[in-house]
């Protein structure tokens, strides 16, 4: 995971960062053994743990180019906090995709950032 934590908003820096196979095989549905590819996906949910006490869950909405936060104890962390830890997420998604060149019909999008949006209304 060296590396993805550092990501940031500076795209130029990204240009030629390459991720490891690992994360592309899971991409392209290589793994698990009856995965999916992205390729045909409108929806990746990812569950992250924020500072390892919390868990919230991301719906990556690769259609709409949007992160949703799904995220049950909103005074938990303060939305300007919770953007710090999605926006490597922003940036690194889209990098992945393009590494896998199974994206195409993203291509007028493929190096921008996700944009994110946090659901306030869970119970």
């Amino acid at each position: 995971m060296q590396g993805i934590a550092s990501l940031n908003n500076e795209s130029d820096d990204l240009i030629g960062y390459i991720f490891m196979p690992e994360f592309i095989i899971y991409i392209n549905g290589e793994k698990p053994l009856r995965g999916k590819d992205w390729e045909n996906a409108h929806t990746i949910y990812i569950l992250f743990n924020l500072e390892n006490r919390h868990w919230i869950s991301l719906a990556v909405q690769l259609d709409k180019w949007t992160i949703l936060v799904f995220d049950n104890k909103i005074k938990m962390f303060k939305d300007s906090e919770l953007e710090q830890f999605l926006e490597p997420f922003r940036w690194m998604i889209p990098y992945m995709m393009h590494q896998s060149s199974k994206f195409e019909r993203y291509n007028n999008k493929m190096l921008e950032p996700f944009t994110g949006q946090r659901i306030h209304d869970i119970p």
